[in-house]
Protein backbone atom coordinates (compact mmCIF):
# COMPACT_ATOMS: atom_id res chain seq x y z
CA UNK A 1 0.00 0.00 0.00
CA UNK A 2 1.59 3.40 -0.99
CA UNK A 3 1.40 6.27 1.41
CA UNK A 4 0.44 9.98 0.05
CA UNK A 5 2.91 12.22 0.57
CA UNK A 6 1.84 16.15 1.78
CA UNK A 7 2.31 18.24 -0.96
CA UNK A 8 4.32 21.03 1.61
CA UNK A 9 6.95 18.53 2.21
CA UNK A 10 7.96 17.84 -1.20
CA UNK A 11 10.89 19.77 -2.00
CA UNK A 12 11.67 20.11 -6.14
CA UNK A 13 13.71 22.33 -8.18
CA UNK A 14 12.31 24.51 -11.41
CA UNK A 15 13.99 26.35 -14.17
CA UNK A 16 10.23 28.78 -14.10
CA UNK A 17 10.21 32.00 -12.15
CA UNK A 18 7.17 33.94 -10.96
CA UNK A 19 7.53 37.85 -11.18
CA UNK A 20 7.63 38.73 -7.94
CA UNK A 21 6.57 42.20 -8.75
CA UNK A 22 3.44 41.78 -10.08
CA UNK A 23 2.55 38.77 -7.26
CA UNK A 24 3.98 40.50 -4.49
CA UNK A 25 1.01 42.02 -3.41
CA UNK A 26 -3.10 40.87 -3.34
CA UNK A 27 -2.73 40.18 -6.72
CA UNK A 28 -6.40 40.78 -8.18
CA UNK A 29 -6.62 39.39 -11.58
CA UNK A 30 -7.07 41.46 -14.45
CA UNK A 31 -7.47 44.86 -11.91
CA UNK A 32 -4.22 44.59 -10.13
CA UNK A 33 -2.27 44.99 -13.51
CA UNK A 34 -3.61 48.19 -14.94
CA UNK A 35 -0.54 47.96 -17.64
CA UNK A 36 -2.91 45.10 -19.23
CA UNK A 37 -2.82 41.76 -19.21
CA UNK A 38 -0.61 41.12 -22.46
CA UNK A 39 2.05 44.20 -21.38
CA UNK A 40 3.29 42.36 -18.12
CA UNK A 41 5.27 39.20 -17.74
CA UNK A 42 3.92 36.36 -15.22
CA UNK A 43 6.85 33.83 -15.68
CA UNK A 44 10.09 34.09 -17.59
CA UNK A 45 13.30 31.41 -17.42
CA UNK A 46 15.88 31.38 -14.25
CA UNK A 47 18.41 28.89 -14.05
CA UNK A 48 17.35 26.76 -10.66
CA UNK A 49 21.38 27.30 -10.24
CA UNK A 50 23.99 29.30 -10.80
CA UNK A 51 27.58 28.82 -9.48
CA UNK A 52 27.85 32.41 -8.67
CA UNK A 53 25.17 32.61 -5.55
CA UNK A 54 24.56 29.15 -4.97
CA UNK A 55 20.67 29.91 -4.89
CA UNK A 56 18.51 26.98 -5.75
CA UNK A 57 14.71 28.01 -7.40
CA UNK A 58 12.35 25.93 -5.58
CA UNK A 59 8.83 25.86 -5.94
CA UNK A 60 7.87 24.84 -2.20
CA UNK A 61 8.31 27.96 -1.30
CA UNK A 62 7.34 30.34 -4.07
CA UNK A 63 5.65 32.75 -2.54
CA UNK A 64 6.60 32.27 1.16
CA UNK A 65 6.85 35.58 2.41
CA UNK A 66 10.48 35.58 3.92
CA UNK A 67 13.00 33.52 2.71
CA UNK A 68 13.76 29.97 4.19
CA UNK A 69 16.46 30.62 6.79
CA UNK A 70 15.43 27.45 9.05
CA UNK A 71 18.23 25.00 7.41
CA UNK A 72 20.58 27.39 6.47
CA UNK A 73 20.55 26.44 3.24
CA UNK A 74 20.31 28.40 -0.42
CA UNK A 75 17.13 27.82 -1.33
CA UNK A 76 15.02 30.46 -2.43
CA UNK A 77 11.49 31.01 -3.97
CA UNK A 78 11.22 30.56 -7.69
CA UNK A 79 10.78 34.51 -8.67
CA UNK A 80 12.34 37.53 -10.33
CA UNK A 81 12.53 40.90 -9.84
CA UNK A 82 12.01 40.25 -5.54
CA UNK A 83 12.90 42.89 -3.27
CA UNK A 84 12.77 40.22 -0.79
CA UNK A 85 16.01 38.11 -2.28
CA UNK A 86 17.71 41.74 -3.57
CA UNK A 87 17.13 41.00 -6.83
CA UNK A 88 17.17 43.69 -9.97
CA UNK A 89 13.77 45.18 -9.77
CA UNK A 90 11.89 47.95 -11.67
CA UNK A 91 12.26 51.29 -10.33
CA UNK A 92 9.55 53.78 -12.20
CA UNK A 93 9.96 57.55 -12.58
CA UNK A 94 7.59 59.92 -14.49
CA UNK A 95 6.66 56.75 -16.59
CA UNK A 96 9.72 55.40 -17.36
CA UNK A 97 10.98 52.31 -16.41
CA UNK A 98 14.36 51.76 -15.49
CA UNK A 99 16.16 48.72 -13.40
CA UNK A 100 17.61 49.44 -9.69
CA UNK A 101 20.85 48.11 -10.70
CA UNK A 102 21.58 49.90 -14.19
CA UNK A 103 22.92 47.88 -17.24
CA UNK A 104 20.87 44.98 -16.11
CA UNK A 105 17.84 43.28 -18.22
CA UNK A 106 18.45 39.46 -18.60
CA UNK A 107 21.46 37.08 -19.33
CA UNK A 108 21.66 35.75 -22.49
CA UNK A 109 23.27 31.98 -22.50
CA UNK A 110 25.77 32.57 -19.60
CA UNK A 111 26.96 29.38 -18.14
CA UNK A 112 26.31 28.59 -14.97
CA UNK A 113 29.40 29.70 -14.02
CA UNK A 114 28.17 32.83 -15.03
CA UNK A 115 24.64 33.09 -14.35
CA UNK A 116 24.24 35.97 -11.83
CA UNK A 117 20.64 34.85 -9.58
CA UNK A 118 19.46 38.39 -9.30
CA UNK A 119 17.95 38.29 -13.08
CA UNK A 120 16.11 36.22 -15.63
CA UNK A 121 18.90 33.93 -17.40
CA UNK A 122 18.00 32.23 -21.21
CA UNK A 123 19.91 29.41 -23.02
CA UNK A 124 17.72 30.12 -25.53
CA UNK A 125 19.67 31.88 -29.15
CA UNK A 126 16.52 32.84 -29.82
CA UNK A 127 15.89 35.45 -26.70
CA UNK A 128 14.29 34.66 -23.42
CA UNK A 129 10.74 33.34 -23.11
CA UNK A 130 8.51 34.91 -21.33
CA UNK A 131 5.13 33.74 -20.15
CA UNK A 132 2.51 37.12 -20.22
CA UNK A 133 -0.73 37.52 -17.94
CA UNK A 134 -2.32 36.79 -20.91
CA UNK A 135 -1.51 33.42 -21.68
CA UNK A 136 0.49 34.28 -24.46
CA UNK A 137 3.84 33.43 -25.15
CA UNK A 138 7.08 35.61 -26.69
CA UNK A 139 10.07 35.51 -26.77
CA UNK A 140 12.34 39.30 -26.18
CA UNK A 141 15.55 39.79 -27.82
CA UNK A 142 18.85 40.07 -26.23
CA UNK A 143 19.86 43.63 -26.16
CA UNK A 144 16.34 44.91 -25.85
CA UNK A 145 16.18 48.48 -24.09
CA UNK A 146 16.46 48.35 -20.47
CA UNK A 147 13.20 51.03 -20.54
CA UNK A 148 11.30 48.29 -22.27
CA UNK A 149 12.07 45.10 -20.54
CA UNK A 150 11.64 46.32 -17.25
CA UNK A 151 8.19 48.20 -18.13
CA UNK A 152 7.12 44.89 -19.50
CA UNK A 153 8.02 43.70 -15.53
CA UNK A 154 5.80 46.49 -13.34
CA UNK A 155 2.14 45.50 -13.70
CA UNK A 156 0.61 49.56 -12.64
CA UNK A 157 3.80 51.38 -13.66
CA UNK A 158 1.83 53.48 -16.53
CA UNK A 159 4.81 53.13 -19.13
CA UNK A 160 4.44 53.16 -22.78
CA UNK A 161 5.79 50.45 -24.35
CA UNK A 162 6.61 50.25 -27.78
CA UNK A 163 5.41 47.25 -30.20
CA UNK A 164 8.69 45.94 -31.27
CA UNK A 165 10.52 44.62 -28.81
Amino acid sequence: MMQSQNFLNITGICSYAANQSAFDKALVYPISLQDGTSNTIAYGIHYYNTRLNHEILNYRSMFAAQPDEKDGSSTRRATFADVGWYDVVPVVENGVARPSKPGYTFQYMPTVEEAWGKVLQTPHPGGLPVGMFDGSVRTLRPGIAEGVYWALVTPNGGEVIPGDF
